[in-house]
């Protein structure tokens, strides 16, 4: 699956199982139209580590927060329309 894989390229996480997933969305770029849809993941944690260890790609994120499975993290932390397109 496509959004474990990049999981794990940008955030250096391993993806046990998906949770859920938000409703796509459509941005445009020099490239043409693109839908993205965001997903709610329970990822790997070390034996030695209390929360796995994030490591974002710059390119692609800014930052990152953790959420309980009881928040009410949809409302907590809603996803943007916009999306900022980075090209070299």
């Amino acid at each position: 699956m496509t959004a474990i894989r990049e999981t794990r390229e940008e955030t250096g996480l391993k993806v046990e199982r998906v949770l859920g997933v938000f409703d796509g969305f459509e941005y445009t770029t020099k490239k043409g139209v693109n839908i993205q849809f965001n997903l709610v993941v329970q990822v790997e944690c070390g034996a030695e580590e209390t929360e796995p260890r994030v490591t974002l790609n710059p390119l692609e994120h800014d930052h990152h927060v953790w959420v309980d499975p009881s928040d009410d993290f949809v409302s907590m932390y809603p996803m943007s329309e916009t999306v900022d397109i980075w090209t070299p």
